[in-house]
């Protein structure tokens, strides 16, 4: 596959099958994933591995109106990951660090995609899980990702790029 076809196959998935992705091949992408962009090669992310167990504590205690969704995805995903960024008293680092931990994240989607693997990624303010999971306070969660194998392939919606060009 083409690194433009997969940029253009790639989309949001939130309807899992029940097949189990094995573990080797979750670190295997993760592994890859880290040659994201980072300055400094601080790698500011962090990787959390949401249990089955934890899933559920985590699906109870997502409370905004909007979170049943992602509960829903939380519940059918093989794997559920929370990401976390570094923060700095430097709000430059800070800014640095968290697009470096989404450029991880897109790593991972597309390494995910390649192995015919769909994924949700999540962002929010999610303080009132952190706590749950024991998120350091230097650090913000910057997706939770719901991952799995897909029957369906979802639609994808085609943006007009020239619509989103600005000239000066």
């Amino acid at each position: 596959m083409s690194l433009s076809s997969l940029f253009q196959e790639t989309r949001a998935v939130s309807q899992f099958s029940q097949k189990q992705i094995p573990q080797e091949l979750i670190l295997n992408i993760l592994d890859e994933a880290t040659w994201a962009p980072n300055h400094q090669n601080r790698e500011p992310w962090h990787v959390i591995f949401i249990t089955s167990e934890t899933k559920q504590k985590l699906s109870q205690n997502l409370t905004k109106e909007n979170d049943h969704q992602l509960k829903a995805a939380i519940a059918h995903s093989s794997v559920c990951l929370i990401i976390t960024s570094k923060m700095s008293q430097d709000v430059h680092i800070t800014n640095e660090d968290f697009a470096a931990v989404c450029c991880f994240i897109q790593n991972i989607q597309l390494l995910a995609w390649a192995n015919q693997i769909g994924m949700t990624w999540q962002l929010d303010d999610y303080k009132d899980i952190q706590s749950l999971i024991d998120i350091q306070q230097d650090e913000r969660i910057a997706g939770i990702l719901c991952l799995g194998y897909f029957d369906e392939l979802p639609k994808k919606n085609l943006v007009n790029v020239e619509s989103q060009i600005a000239t000066w």
